[in-house]
């Protein structure tokens, strides 16, 4: 147990190296553990609001956290001191990109912002949703952003120029959490509306819906191969689901376009053959 927070933890994270543990809290502080021993190693002030987003630098050496008094803060995990402040609105979620150079905060003025993390720089915000962005993160190779909003959808945006790839419509109620799949083909969303939907990323079709009954779901995470999604919801439990078998999600997202598979789509699903992926596009049909 980690014990030393006199408010609610409300966000968590390993360090890369899985040594270390970061939360945020309620008490407007951050504070990073032992992950062995559980003993505090420092306990990070500054904020004047509830901290509700924190994360680690892919290399661990820095980690950002992301409060409701607008500021997302840089600090160096070694010494403990602070860096940068990035000005975003209230901020509900942070992540660096995978290779440690930009920096992503997620806020309650309805955009997501991209920032250079060693000079502070802003580099583009991104417009659309028309509600609250409550949690945003890098695809792996960094080239995409998904963001989930209040306004009840989720967004795919290119992180290089700010323009959306895809908005995902099907939840009657706020999407709350957001995840890439490992490898990037999918996006899978959580909604207070009692659904966790999994989508395919490049044609914006659902895949899959998982339903842990009526209860609304706060977090959602892939399972490092891929092969299983994690939802946290506030019927006190944690569930883990399996996710289809690739021809089952291939069906599936044939159920929901209107097009057969594009050669790359087909090259990403592991299809190698040259007939039509999606039977009702066969010739003559």
């Amino acid at each position: 147990r980690f014990v030393g927070h006199t408010g609610d933890v409300l966000s968590v994270a390993f360090s890369p190296d899985g040594r270390f543990v970061l939360t945020g809290s309620g008490d407007n502080t951050a504070r990073l553990w032992d992950a062995g021993t559980g003993d505090t190693i420092g306990t990070f002030t500054g904020h004047q609001g509830t901290i509700l987003s924190v994360a680690f630098s892919p290399d661990g050496r820095y980690f950002l956290t992301g409060s409701l008094d607008s500021i997302a803060g840089l600090w160096d995990a070694r010494t403990g001191a602070y860096i940068r402040t990035f000005i975003a609105g209230p901020v509900t979620s942070v992540a660096f990109s995978p290779d440690g150079r930009s920096v992503l905060s997620g806020s309650g003025d309805f955009t997501a912002r991209l920032w250079e993390a060693e000079t502070g720089e802003a580099i583009r915000a991104f417009t659309g949703h028309t509600g609250a962005v409550t949690s945003a993160a890098f695809s792996p190779d960094g080239r995409s952003i998904i963001t989930g909003s209040l306004d009840n959808t989720a967004r795919l945006w290119e992180a290089g120029t700010g323009d959306v790839i895809q908005t995902f419509t099907g939840h009657t109620l706020q999407v709350t959490a957001v995840a890439f799949s490992p490898d990037g083909r999918y996006v899978l969303t959580g909604s207070v509306d009692f659904s966790v939907r999994l989508w395919d990323a490049q044609t914006g079709a659902r895949i899959q819906i998982f339903t842990p009954g009526e209860a609304i779901v706060w977090s959602v995470a892939f399972s490092p191969d891929g092969r299983y999604v994690l939802t946290g919801n506030d019927d006190s439990t944690a569930r883990l689901w399996e996710v289809g078998a690739v021809e089952q999600l291939v069906e599936r997202a044939c159920l929901s376009i209107y097009r057969d598979f594009t050669d790359v789509e087909r090259q990403q699903y592991g299809i190698t053959d040259d007939a039509p992926t999606c039977p009702q596009f066969a010739a003559g049909e």
